[in-house]
């Protein structure tokens, strides 16, 4: 195998290995939890929430679009690995939910990073934390 080809196969196998951790982070403790963020993810995520569409294929047709503007804009030449990693990531988003062991963690202690900002201050005394505790306990999904 040339050099070239090895780097190649190693960069791939890197983007991969990127975008296992990425939808992990996404399919075990955001989406689960009610919790979104920006980009096409999180819109895929928020019209899960709203209408129930599914994320891997909202995903796939929102990249789509954006690809094909992306193309018309700067041209054919327009990322290959684009492509690809629209299409891994697609792929773990179909999968990761079948794992339950990806999908089904609530050990508070797992949890505990995700909330910690709205935890900072004694009790009783940091309205902001107070009211997002109470706002993420009760209406989970819900956007603040």
């Amino acid at each position: 195998m040339s050099h070239k080809m090895v780097k190649t196969i190693k960069e791939y196998s890197v983007m991969a290995f990127a975008l296992a951790l990425y939808v992990f982070s996404w399919t075990a403790f955001l989406i689960p939890n009610g919790i979104t963020a920006g980009g096409v993810t999180g819109l895929s995520t928020i019209l899960n929430f709203a209408f129930g569409w599914h994320i891997s294929y909202t995903y796939l047709i929102l990249n789509a679009v954006l690809l094909i503007a992306g193309t018309i804009i700067m041209g054919k030449g327009f990322g290959f690995k684009t492509i690809y990693c629209i299409l891994v990531s697609t792929l773990y988003f179909e999968l990761f939910p079948l794992i339950p062991w990806a999908s089904n963690i609530d050990d508070k202690l797992v949890l505990h990073p995700f909330t910690l900002p709205a935890n900072i201050g004694p009790p009783d005394t940091n309205t902001v934390g107070t009211f997002t505790r109470a706002a993420a306990i009760s209406t989970p999904g819900t956007f603040l």
